[in-house]
């Protein structure tokens, strides 16, 4: 289900497509930003390459690969070579690529890839758009606080958007629990919201909705006592 959080960040990663640059989409945990991506790719497979680092493919040589698996590129290159290839690639359609769990990059796989949004200055070919999705610490790197070096990347971002669990709205809320709201449960939409409206997100509130409803019990009282055994505390 779309919620008001998924659909702007859909729309970010559609506008870094068409505007190509760099589009930095942080936030809280749980409240909707792979969602948005992964439902993105499903709905253009053709033009969007979705990866998602972890600490382990943090490096150059790393994130090279999983670019090239996702584009059926032979990754038995020298890695100068990966990088052409790749490049070349993409500029060939009107490609996005998104990089999830983006905070994981290390400086010089941000380098590495920072130049192919910028057209290509002998061809005259656009460059792409690079969505990076994470926590805070994307956009902080990006900004060049602490290191200097990080402002080319950040000469090329074209937008950033931020997303905190307390954008959940109501309306999200009524969206995701169709059945309490023909119902009539406000005190159960309400408790909802308030975990949704909490660092627990999205999920959190999906996670306590599901815990009730295999227990059989969607009351109010039925969601509070899941919330404890799922670790979740308002």
């Amino acid at each position: 289900v779309a919620t008001s959080i998924s659909e702007s960040i859909y729309k970010m990663i559609r506008y870094c497509q068409l505007e190509k640059g760099i589009v930095v989409i942080d936030g809280d945990a749980g409240i909707g930003k792979t969602k948005a991506a992964t439902k993105f790719l499903r709905d253009n497979p053709a033009t969007a390459i979705y990866i998602s680092t972890t600490p382990s493919t943090s490096s150059v040589r790393s994130l090279l690969r999983m670019i090239a698996r996702a584009l059926k590129i032979s990754e038995n290159q020298r890695t100068e070579d990966l990088s052409i290839s790749i490049r070349e690639r993409l500029r060939s359609s009107d490609n996005v690529l998104i990089i999830d769990e983006a905070q994981n990059l290390k400086f010089m796989a941000l380098e590495e890839i920072r130049g192919w949004v910028d057209e290509d200055p002998i061809t005259g070919k656009p460059g792409i758009g690079i969505a990076l999705i994470g926590n805070d610490e994307v956009y902080n790197k990006m900004l060049g606080r602490q290191e200097a070096i990080f402002s080319q990347q950040f000469n090329r971002t074209k937008l950033h958007g931020r997303y905190r669990a307390t954008n959940v709205t109501k309306e999200d809320v009524e969206k995701l629990f169709p059945s309490l709201v023909e119902k009539g449960m406000t005190p159960e939409l309400t408790y909802l919201y308030n975990v949704g409206h909490s660092k627990w997100g999205v999920r959190g509130m999906v996670n306590v909705f599901t815990g009730a409803a295999i227990n059989q019990e969607v009351s109010l009282e039925g969601l509070q006592k899941v919330t404890g055994p799922l670790g979740i505390y308002l």
